[in-house]
């Protein structure tokens, strides 16, 4: 991964409340990055960061493809001078690669209602976009089966509602 231009960490390496599952400092970094030319400010990258990392009203489906369009597709920000126009934020840069944050974070430890540590996340600018369930070759009950599951059962219902931790929210250094 690293030949790939990923970062890799330990989950036990990064400093952060067990409830977070954003890496929130990463998500403003590259927020404040991105949008440094527009003289984005620290309370409109505090809006733009909480309007990511909310979870959207509905069913799971529904949450997943709001979130999803965020995403993918970006989404406006109002200003706080209005003599400025708005900022269309995408928190991922689609054309230029090398100007997004890669990290794969494995035994990234997630505390909600129950405990849980997940093999591997890999984020992009500080968001979780895939989750990796790693199995033993060795073991002839470790199917493609038993890998699936914890991803789609466990992770697919109870990721979606972990809470933001307050850290996130502070004033980032600029």
């Amino acid at each position: 991964m690293v030949q790939q231009g990923y970062r890799h960490c330990l989950g036990s390496e990064l400093k952060r409340c067990k409830r977070e599952v954003v890496l929130c400092d990463v998500l403003i970094a590259s927020l404040q990055a991105r949008y440094q030319k527009q003289s984005i400010t620290s309370s409109e990258v505090m809006r733009a960061t909480t309007r990511l990392c909310a979870t959207p009203k509905g069913n799971l489906y529904e949450a997943n493809r709001v979130t999803h369009r965020l995403i993918t597709e970006g989404f406006f920000l109002t200003r706080e001078d209005s003599s400025l126009p708005d900022l269309y934020i995408r928190p991922i840069d689609w054309k230029d690669e090398e100007a997004n944050a890669f990290c794969l974070v494995t035994q990234l430890e997630v505390q909600g209602m129950e405990f849980h540590r997940t093999d591997g996340v890999l984020y992009v600018n500080g968001l979780p976009l895939v989750v990796l369930e790693f199995k033993s070759t060795v073991r002839e009950e470790a199917t493609l089966a038993e890998a699936h599951r914890p991803v789609t059962v466990r992770y697919g219902h109870i990721l979606p509602y972990y809470k933001l931790h307050s850290s996130c929210f502070s004033a980032p250094d600029t």
